[in-house]
């Protein structure tokens, strides 16, 4: 079981927030991804009035992770229409440290979703990101 605050809260780079559960608490399975210049942690406990052992098993793997060169593919993947590998992430604020470390590392701090009907519209703020992009972190 992995809890953390259900709040985010930005101490410098560090940050705490919910894993967006009941309560905060995750029992099984939770996979995310660490983005790189924000420090993570994790409490770990028995949320029951029942004496479980609790644990917690971490398993790390390197993920390279590139954000695709073509304004198309990304709309085909935002919406949904292109099958793709989906993560959720711990953070439900843009908190002026993630933004930051975004930009740091990127360049930018991500793409804004279009409905289906707006795609025209969509490719042509997507150009105008992708020129943002750091060319070490594209696909």
């Amino acid at each position: 079981m992995i809890s953390s605050f259900n709040s985010l809260y930005e101490i410098q780079d560090k940050v705490s927030t919910g894993i967006d559960k009941d309560f905060g608490f995750s029992r099984g399975y939770y996979e995310t991804l660490h983005l790189p210049k924000i420090h993570y942690g994790y409490r770990y406990g028995n949320d029951t009035n029942v004496p479980f052992y609790t644990f917690v098993k971490f398993q790390y793997a390197e993920y390279v992770i590139g954000i695709p060169r073509s304004s198309s593919l990304i709309f085909e993947i935002l919406s949904r229409r292109l099958p793709s590998y989906w993560i959720s992430l711990p953070i439900n604020v843009m908190d002026p440290g993630v933004e930051r470390s975004l930009n740091e590392v990127y360049g930018i701090t991500g793409f804004p979703l279009y409905r289906l009907d707006e795609r025209d519209k969509a490719i042509r703020e997507y150009d105008s990101i992708l020129g943002m992009v750091k060319k070490e972190v594209t696909a």
